[in-house]
């Protein structure tokens, strides 16, 4: 079953030459796919359009087969609220950990849950509230690795743990569909694991994981599906069996030998 599907899908900038042009792509339901290719093939862009922080020129963006952009006033924010999209550089704010990651969920409880922390005592009918949202920030720290650092400064964390406490932010809403740009983009090996594992073990509860990665070694590790993007295209998508042991266009296996692609 289709949770994203896209159809002739263009997106450029006004008089620049397309990002994307004649995009198809079908995410299923309960599956890590994976959108290799290199550095500036619009593997971000395509990310934002399914996120609904773009619009395209044209073409079609359906989710569970309901036309977004065509659609007469769609409800794009509870749309987005069903989706949780990590940045391939962590955005958190200078503060604790704790407040990172419970920052969406107050948001989300109004004006005076975005104060949690300073109106537990004075407040006492917001106690059942800010309870389950410290509860529900614990359980998404502990699924991260991060559990008992609630308190820790952000600041004082490694680049590994800043991608985590991120990870957390978006698990902490429990999407449905989770959005991820270059989740190990610089990173060592053993924290490029961990990141790893932790995607695996979303995806074991069900949720739909996108991400973009140029590492095709990361995709053939961790994708179900894969898909190569190219100068704006998506050139063959498959499962990740197909892909790198007998993909069909030669720029496909050009890509995955390590040679140039035109």
């Amino acid at each position: 079953m289709s949770i994203v599907l896209l159809k002739d899908l263009d997106f450029y900038y006004e008089e620049d030459s397309p990002v994307l042009e004649g995009v198809n792509l079908y995410l299923s339901r309960s599956d890590i796919s994976v959108l290799m290719g290199p550095s500036g093939a619009g593997k971000t862009t395509l990310l934002r359009i399914i996120n609904l922080l773009e619009k395209p020129s044209s073409g079609e963006v359906v989710h569970e087969f309901e036309e977004v952009f065509r659609t007469e006033n769609p409800d794009h924010l509870a749309l987005r609220r069903r989706m949780g999209f990590v940045f391939q550089e962590p955005a958190l704010f200078d503060s604790s950990v704790g407040g990172n990651v419970a920052y969406g969920m107050m948001t989300r409880g109004g004006f005076l849950n975005h104060f949690w922390g300073k109106t537990k005592e004075i407040v006492p009918f917001l106690r059942s509230n800010l309870e389950e949202v410290e509860e529900k920030v614990s359980r998404a720290l502990d699924r991260v690795g991060l559990v008992g650092l609630q308190d820790r400064p952000v600041r004082s964390l490694s680049a590994g743990e800043h991608r985590r406490v991120s990870l957390a932010r978006s698990l902490v809403t429990e999407p449905e569909l989770l959005l991820l740009d270059e989740p190990t983009g610089n990173l060592d090996p053993r924290n490029t694991a961990v990141v790893e594992d932790i995607i695996r073990e979303v995806r074991s509860q069900e949720t739909t994981i996108f991400l973009a990665s140029h590492d095709m070694h990361q995709a053939k590790r961790i994708g179900e599906s894969v898909y190569l993007l190219l100068d704006g295209d998506i050139v063959e998508g498959g499962t990740a069996e197909k892909m790198f042991n007998a993909p069909e266009d030669q720029r496909t296996e050009d890509f995955i030998n390590g040679k140039l692609v035109c």
